[in-house]
């Protein structure tokens, strides 16, 4: 697209952009070498977030480097994998970035400016296709459409901990317990005997629900999103197997009590058609966020939950993430084993559940063993890797045994990190996707 000439300025910050690769070059020198950098990724720094050709490029060498950013590799990096690359005097021009600052105390801010500068770069860049399509004499809808887009580049907020603050909220939180008139603090799921022993879904916390297929994962973690967004606060629903008009569909299932087997012959009649229709629309305006991706990455998954937590205020952040479910998400490093892919996004989601204060709830599934052994689940039999059970905060198993009502699930709470274990026995109707 061939955009109208525009003789204002291009917005820049070359060195804020030095300083900030300096920063991870110091930070892999110190041995720290995924700090300042997974942080940089996780607020969606990209090579576009550089305005430089020098920079990007060093972030592109960076990316595909293994923990060691000195001019040297970086150049040899650069010489191989970089066509039509004129390597000439480019050590010396590296070493200059890389020794633009002495510390990584100031990299917050430099992160902050450089993420800052890409998203103004980003509006100009929107506002000459807006020029464009008016002298196109393109309708004020489709120009619309081109209004909707979202910067990449956001403002990051950070800072360092205040222990003063963090003596108070200690304090806080004992008393906020105590005029509660309930016994946990955490997000209610809707359900009360799990609510009760899983002391809520808390924040900064990874909470696991493990089950075998079928047994009511999607439906369990779509009532907890309505529960929340019955409440007007907001949730980020991941799923990897099923469309937005999918979990849509099964959520106005529940919230209207429509038989889905009913539904599907053809039986409903014309006042269950409206309270389905009612249903939807409500839902439709809820505050339940799905994005379209199923190929979820937990890139993917933080930079849309860092970005939407510095463009909100405090009180209209997101509230809670669901993910579904953690074995179908696309790994970083595709290298890795299968154990190290599912330990490396267990990790990622932990940290960014501590780094944000927003409660995940993440679905898994589990191997055979406890239903072979006509047993309850336990940690170990999450499929792909130990480390889950490690990062979990809580982990809690869907499951029946021979001999069950057919209707009943017991809901086990076999780890809770800040409160006790124990099982309930709930109704589920898989007929309306709802849990009682």
């Amino acid at each position: 697209m061939i955009l109208p000439i525009d003789k204002t300025e291009v917005p820049s910050a070359m060195n804020h952009e030095a300083r900030l690769l300096s920063c991870i070059a110091l930070d892999a020198l110190q041995g720290e070498e995924h700090g300042c950098f997974r942080k940089a990724k996780a607020l969606g720094v990209s090579e576009e977030s550089f305005y430089k050709v020098l920079h990007r490029r060093m972030w592109i060498a960076a990316e595909n480097m293994d923990g060691r950013y000195d001019e040297l590799t970086m150049a040899i990096w650069m010489r191989d994998h970089e066509e039509g690359f004129d390597p000439e005097g480019l050590i010396q021009d590296l070493t200059e970035v890389l020794n633009s600052c002495e510390t990584t105390f100031w990299f917050d801010h430099w992160l902050e400016v450089v993420l800052e500068t890409q998203a103004k770069r980003e509006y100009r860049h929107i506002g000459m296709e807006i020029t464009e399509l008016a002298t196109k004499g393109a309708t004020t809808e489709e120009m619309a459409d081109v209004l909707e887009k979202k910067p990449k580049g956001v403002m990051a907020s950070t800072g360092l901990v205040n222990k003063d603050a963090t003596a108070r909220a200690a304090t806080q939180r004992i008393l906020a317990l105590k005029n509660s008139g309930k016994n946990f603090l955490g997000l209610s799921t809707g359900i009360d005997q799990w609510d009760q022993t899983l002391y809520g879904l808390r924040e900064c916390t990874l909470n696991i629900v493990g089950a075998r297929p079928g047994l009511g994962k999607t439906s369990i973690a779509l009532q907890v999103a309505l529960n929340i967004a019955l409440q007007n606060q907001r949730v980020h629903f991941w799923s990897c197997e099923m469309s937005p008009e999918q979990l849509h569909f099964k959520l106005a299932l529940s919230h209207s009590h429509t038989d889905w087997k009913k539904a599907k012959d053809g039986m409903l009649g014309a006042e269950q058609l409206r309270n389905f229709e009612y249903a939807a629309n409500a839902i439709a305006a809820m505050p339940i966020e799905i994005p379209k991706e199923t190929n979820i990455t937990t890139k993917m998954v933080a930079g849309l939950l860092h970005k939407d937590i510095a463009m909100n205020t405090r009180e209209n952040r997101p509230k809670l993430v669901i993910i579904d479910y953690l074995q179908l998400m696309i790994p970083t490093n595709k290298a890795l084993k299968r154990d190290q892919q599912i330990e490396e996004m267990s990790r990622d989601l932990k940290n960014l559940a501590l780094d944000t204060g927003v409660p995940i709830l993440l679905l898994a599934q589990i191997n055979r063993d406890a239903e072979k052994e006509n047993r309850n689940p336990r940690p170990s039999d999450l499929r792909g890797s130990g480390a889950i059970e490690q990062d979990a905060d809580s982990i809690t198993f869907l499951h029946t045994k021979n001999g069950d009502d057919p209707m009943s699930l017991r809901l086990i709470v076999a780890k809770n990190r800040e409160d006790s274990t124990g099982e309930c026995v709930v109704t589920f109707n898989k007929r309306i996707s709802k849990i009682y």
